[in-house]
């Protein structure tokens, strides 16, 4: 099954007199290596909700990552974070902070615990722009 990403968002709102943003991400034929795209991030901001759900596929956890480059690996300053969580279900309120987007993207990979091409999962991100 081909890779394909569908993503909503930004959807955004004043929370404390900070902008927040929302995106719903929805993937499927994910492998480990995909990588999807949200647009529209503040360039410095916090990621305070990172929620996703591993809906079908072989695999049986994902380890979501996100970083500020199409090409970020965790060995380098493009990783914003790696979910201390591996599970089928990922709900990880620890702030994420990060500067330097020039691009108003941030890139997550969902990392299926399989190769197989074929898993299905339901992302929700929320970032508040600035940090603490």
């Amino acid at each position: 099954m081909p890779y394909v990403s569908t993503v909503v968002g930004p959807t955004t709102s004043v929370i404390k007199g900070r902008n927040t943003y929302r995106w719903t991400v929805a993937e499927t034929g994910a492998a480990p290596t995909d990588t999807f795209t949200i647009t529209g991030a503040p360039p410095v901001g916090t990621i305070s909700l990172y929620r996703a759900n591993l809906t079908a596929g072989t695999g049986i956890t994902i380890n979501p990552r996100v970083g500020r480059t199409l090409a970020f690996t965790t060995a380098t300053n493009d990783v914003i974070g790696v979910s201390a969580t591996t599970a089928a279900l990922i709900n990880d309120g620890t702030p994420l902070k990060y500067s330097g987007l020039t691009n108003g993207n941030v890139y997550g990979r969902s990392l299926p615990s399989n190769a197989a091409a074929d898993h299905s999962i339901s992302t929700e991100i929320v970032i508040i722009e600035g940090v603490e």
